[in-house]
């Protein structure tokens, strides 16, 4: 089974992302209101990956993005926001974020993206298990 943690502040846009992926066979969904809640989240169950928003209340996606990046490397991050831009896509891509999405693109795009940062992600965790066994 597939874990995505999506994180976003509001609940409509957590349903709509939600409901898109677990069309997914295989996959399941997790929800958190906010980039603290999704910290909660990771120390009980580290997702395959996870989908946060950009502007939320008590951390926003980008320092999410960061800590992710920081304290747990191979958990990929995709943000998504409905404020989109290119300088927001090249700083969370900057901070450790996998890819982008904006939310209008949603319905055209969410599904894809990740199970192209799954594969990706997939192909770091076995390369970085090759490099430890050939270090043993």
């Amino acid at each position: 089974m597939t874990l995505v943690l999506v994180v976003d502040d509001s609940a409509k846009d957590r349903r709509i992302a939600g409901g898109l992926l677990q069309k997914l066979p295989g996959w399941r969904i997790a929800h958190a209101a906010n980039g603290r809640e999704a910290l909660q989240q990771i120390a009980e169950e580290i997702p395959d990956v996870i989908l946060t928003d950009l502007q939320m209340p008590e951390m926003d996606g980008l320092e999410l993005v960061k800590y992710v990046k920081h304290n747990h490397p191979l958990i990929p991050t995709v943000l998504m926001t409905a404020q989109g831009s290119e300088a927001i896509a090249v700083q969370a891509l900057e901070y450790g974020a996998a890819s982008y999405v904006p939310k209008s693109q949603l319905h055209h795009d969410l599904c894809d993206t990740l199970e192209s940062v799954l594969a990706a992600a997939g192909d770091r965790r076995t390369q970085q298990s090759l490099m430890q066994r050939m270090r043993s």
